[in-house]
C-alpha cells in the first residue's frame, strides 16, 4: 500500500512539473512574437537563455526525483543512469557512471563476491526494504540419501499372543477383561473339561503307583545293604499292612456315602426339586471317593505283597538279587508312566507340582494363563460358552514394543540392508525412529516389493496398530553437505534458485540440488555454508523479478 501511494504522489508531481514546463515555454514563445524585428535578436537570445535555464532546472528536478521513484516503484532497469539527490554537486556524473560500469566489468571471483555469474544473479536495490523477509543460514552437516517406502504398524511378534486352549471345554470363570493389563503367568480364565478330568485321574493313578514302587525299591535296597531281614522289618511290614487295611475300609465307607448322596440328588433333580449343578457336585464327590478307594486298595495289595515277601525272605532267607531286580523294573515303569502323565497336564496348561495332588477337588477344571506381559486386546470368551482348539479365546499384545512391516520396491533393494535407521511420521506429525532388523528374501510377484521389518526404538506408544505410515530409510551417509531449508528453494522453468542476502540486498542464485533430507535440501553448487538464504518472502522477490522490477546485477554486493 505504501509503495502504491508513493507511486501515485510521484506521478502527480511529474504531471504538475510537465505542465509548468509547457507554460514557461509558451510564455517565452509569446514574448518572442510580440517583440520587433530589430529587437528580436538580443531579446530573443536573452529570453531563450531564460527559457533554457527554466527547462534545465526542470530537467535537474526530474533527475533529482529519479532515485526516489526507483525506491518507491522498484523500477531499477538501469542503475547506472540513476542520480541520487546527494549527487547534485556539480561533478561529472557521466564519468562516475562510466567508472562504475568499468568497476562492475572488473567484478570477479576475487573481489569477495562468489554467488555465481552475472547471468545467474538478480539483486534488489541496496536501499530497498521489504517487510516480512526471513532468512536462515546455510549449514554444513551430515545428511543421508533416503529411500521412501510404505509401511504398516504391527505388534512386535515376540510381544503378541493369540491364546488357544489345548483341549475343548466350557468357560467357568473369566478373570481378565478387555483392556486389562496383565502380567506373564497371570490367570485369565477357568475352564471345565472332561478331557482334563480324565487326564488328572490317570495322573493320580500313576502318581500312586510311582510312590508305592519307590517305597518298595528303597526298602529292598535298604534290606540289601543290611544283608538280612530282621524282626524290625517284619514289624514294619505288619504295621504298614494294618494301616493300609484301615485306609481301605474308610475309603469304602466314604464311597458308599457318596454313592447314596448321588442317588438321592439325582432323584431330586429328576423330580425338579434340585438343580443340575448339585447333581454335578455329587457326581464329582462320588468320583473322588471312588479314586480314593482304588488308591487305598492298591496300597493294601502292595502292603500284603510286602508282608508276604518279608515273611518268605525271613523264613527261607532267599537271596535278594532277583527280588531287587523285579522291584527295580516295577519302579522304573511306574516312574515313566508318572512322568508322561505330568508332562501331558503341563502341555494342556494344568500346573501340578511334582508329587502334588493337582487340586483333587477340582479334577475337571483347569486355568488358562497369559504367556506374555501386555494388554488384553481381544476377548472371545463368555461364561458358560464352549471353547475349542481352533479358535483363540483371548489375544494379548504389548503396545510398548511395536514394529513396522515395510514394503521395499525392487528398484531400491540395492540401497537397503539390515541395521539401517528408519524414520516414520505418525498421524499427529511426530517423527519416530527405528532400525531394520529383518529382510525377507522373497519378492512379492504382484507388487514387486520385498518385506522388511523395523523395530521401533522410542515412543512406540505414539503409533496405532494397523496404521499406514510413510517410512523413510536412511541409506548412504553424506558428511559436510551444504544444506538449506526446503522453503528457500524456488523452481523456475526446470531450474532451481534461492535468494541470498548480501548486505542490504538479495541475490538471485541458481543452484544445483542434491538429496532432500527431512525439511532440508542438499545444495551441490551455488551456496556455501554461512550464506543467508530467504525462506519467507522469497516468492515475493521472485514475482518482482518476473515483472522486471529487479535488475540483473551484483553491484549491490560490492
Amino acid at each position: 500500500m505504501n509503495i502504491k501511494k508513493n507511486r501515485y504522489i510521484s506521478n502527480v508531481k511529474t504531471v504538475f512539473l510537465f505542465i509548468a514546463v509547457i507554460l514557461i515555454g509558451g510564455f517565452c514563445y509569446g514574448r518572442l512574437n510580440l517583440s520587433g524585428a530589430s529587437a528580436a535578436g538580443g531579446e530573443a537570445a536573452h529570453d531563450h537563455r531564460n527559457c533554457s535555464h527554466a527547462e534545465g532546472e526542470a530537467a535537474k528536478h526530474e533527475e533529482a526525483k529519479a532515485p526516489s521513484e526507483a525506491y518507491e516503484t522498484f523500477s531499477l532497469k538501469d542503475r547506472s543512469a540513476i542520480k541520487t539527490p546527494e549527487s547534485h554537486d556539480g561533478h561529472n556524473h557521466g564519468a562516475e557512471s562510466a567508472g562504475r560500469e568499468k568497476e562492475a566489468a572488473a567484478h570477479g571471483p576475487g573481489d569477495g563476491h562468489d554467488h555465481g555469474s552475472e547471468a545467474a544473479h538478480g539483486a534488489l536495490a541496496p536501499e530497498i526494504k521489504i517487510d516480512g523477509l526471513v532468512t536462515e543460514k546455510a549449514v554444513a552437516e551430515t545428511v543421508y540419501e533416503t529411500v521412501s517406502a510404505n509401511a504398516t504398524v504391527r505388534f512386535h511378534p515376540d510381544h503378541y499372543a493369540k491364546i488357544v486352549p489345548f483341549v475343548p471345554g466350557r468357560v467357568k470363570q473369566i478373570k481378565a477383561r478387555l483392556g486389562d493389563r496383565v502380567k506373564k503367568g497371570q490367570e485369565l480364565m477357568v475352564v471345565e473339561s472332561v478331557e482334563i478330568f480324565n487326564a488328572k485321574v490317570e495322573y493320580l493313578k500313576n502318581l500312586n503307583r510311582y510312590e508305592v514302587a519307590l517305597a518298595k525299591y528303597e526298602n529292598i535296597v535298604q534290606m540289601g545293604e543290611l544283608g538280612s531281614f530282621t524282626q524290625k522289618n517284619v514289624e514294619e511290614a505288619t504295621g504298614s499292612l494294618a494301616d493300609a487295611k484301615s485306609q481301605y475300609e474308610k475309603a469304602l465307607v466314604a464311597r458308599e456315602t457318596a454313592s447314596k448322596k448321588y442317588e438321592r440328588v439325582k432323584k431330586l433333580v429328576d423330580s425338579g426339586v434340585s438343580s443340575r449343578s448339585e447333581q454335578e457336585q455329587a457326581e464329582n464327590e462320588l468320583r473322588s471317593a471312588s479314586i480314593e478307594v482304588e488308591s487305598s486298595k492298591s496300597k493294601l495289595e502292595n502292603a500284603q505283597k510286602s508282608m508276604s515277601r518279608v515273611e518268605k525272605l525271613s523264613d527261607a532267607k532267599i537271596s535278594l538279587k532277583r527280588e531287587t531286580a523285579d522291584i527295580q523294573t516295577e519302579f522304573y515303569e511306574a516312574r515313566q508312566n508318572y512322568d508322561i502323565s505330568h508332562k501331558y497336564l503341563a502341555v494342556v496348561g494344568v500346573e501340578c507340582e511334582p508329587g502334588g495332588d493337582c487340586k483333587i477337588h477340582e479334577l475337571g477344571t483347569f486355568s488358562i494363563y497369559s504367556p506374555i506381559d501386555g494388554i488384553v486386546i481381544e476377548n472371545n470368551a463368555v461364561i458358560g460358552g464352549s471353547i475349542d482348539t481352533q479358535t483363540a479365546v483371548m489375544c494379548v499384545g504389548d503396545y510398548d514394543v511395536t514394529a513396522i512391516d515395510i514394503d521395499i520396491y525392487e528398484k531400491d533393494l540395492s540401497r537397503v540392508h539390515n541395521g539401517q535407521r528408519v524414520e516414520i511420521e505418525n498421524i499427529y506429525g511426530k517423527t519416530i525412529a527405528g532400525r531394520i532388523t529383518y529382510m525377507s528374501n522373497i519378492l512379492e510377484q504382484n507388487t514387486r516389493t520385498l518385506k522388511a521389518r523395523a523395530e521401533i526404538d522410542e515412543n512406540p506408544s505414539l503409533l496405532k496398530i494397523g496404521e499406514f505410515v510413510n517410512c523413510v530409510i536412511l541409506a548412504a551417509e553424506r558428511k559436510n553437505a551444504v544444506t538449506v531449508p526446503q522453503a528457500a528453494i524456488i523452481e523456475d522453468g526446470g531450474r532451481f534458485l534461492v535468494y541470498i542476502k548480501c548486505g542490504k540486498s538479495y541475490d538471485k542464485v541458481y543452484v544445483k540440488q542434491g538429496h532432500k533430507f527431512r525439511d532440508r535440501v542438499e545444495i551441490i553448487e551455488g551456496v556455501k555454508p554461512g550464506d543467508e538464504v530467504v525462506t519467507v518472502g522469497n516468492y515475493q522477490l521472485f514475482n518482482m523479478s518476473m515483472s522486471n522490477k529487479l535488475e540483473l546485477s551484483c553491484d549491490s554486493c560490492k
